[in-house]
């Protein structure tokens, strides 16, 4: 039998003759070359964004013996549209599953494994991953609230008809003291 190249370079890190017979046998033998694979395959997509969406992260997934490297991931989303989509429905998965994972460290708090204020910033730094990967659900949501001030500086909610007169006359309504402002928009004094 003949050792793996992961099993010869941890053992023997040093020794290129042996690295070099296995490289032999291998062409001897016909048994394909060891080494990561650059070929992008769907099946190799799919197990990726499964992994993802259990939690892991692309650079956790491509340290695993038989995967690509980071950098050959990242050039397959580019390339290829179908694992660009499956990789963001996978993330929209993954959000979910870290925002499940709060429930165990809340229970590891309350048996006392875990400080409260360790298990905090834990919870704080997922609920920002939970964020940034599904804002729709887990952002935070924004209000925009714009207001109008009217010739009598009097602040007002702006209304259709202060709009429908300020796209009438665009560049007078800007200049004019007489129409009012937008406070916060796109018009100040």
């Amino acid at each position: 039998m003949i050792p793996s190249l992961d099993f010869v370079t941890r053992t023997f890190p040093y020794h290129r003759t042996v690295l070099k017979s296995h490289a032999k046998c291998c062409k001897i033998t016909g048994m394909a070359k060891v080494g990561r694979p650059t070929d992008y395959t769907p099946e190799i997509a799919q197990h990726i964004c499964s992994q993802i969406t259990q939690g892991l992260s692309v650079a956790t997934i491509c340290k695993q013996p038989d995967m690509p490297d980071t950098r050959t991931v990242f050039k397959w989303f580019a390339r290829h549209e179908e694992f660009w989509q499956l990789y963001a429905r996978a993330r929209l998965n993954r959000a979910d599953a870290r925002f499940e994972s709060i429930d165990g460290l809340l229970d590891e708090v309350k048996a006392g494994k875990l400080d409260a204020n360790a298990a905090r910033v834990i919870i704080d730094t997922i609920k920002w991953q939970c964020g940034k990967e599904n804002a729709r659900h887990y952002g935070d949501r924004q209000q925009i609230d714009q207001r109008f001030v009217d010739a009598d500086g009097r602040d007002r909610p702006l209304t259709l008809a202060d709009i429908d007169r300020m796209r009438a006359e665009p560049a007078q309504t800007e200049l004019s003291e007489s129409s009012g402002q937008l406070i916060e928009g796109s018009v100040a004094e």
